[in-house]
């Protein structure tokens, strides 16, 4: 279980600024697709730090 929220985390960490950027770039005339974009990046950060924190623990 441990091995698996790891590679989940450095996933997160790898393709989701990429993804956020490419998306932010495309959907910039779209706020409202823009803003949930960037809330689901956050939220994904947020469970990958979590993550970390419950294997670290």
């Amino acid at each position: 279980m441990d091995i698996i929220l790891v590679i989940y985390a450095v996933l997160v960490f790898l393709i989701g600024p990429i993804w956020i950027i490419k998306s932010v770039k495309r959907d910039s005339q779209n706020r409202i697709k823009m803003g949930m974009t960037l809330v689901i990046g956050t939220l994904m950060v947020v469970s990958a730090i979590y993550a970390l924190i419950t294997v670290l623990k």
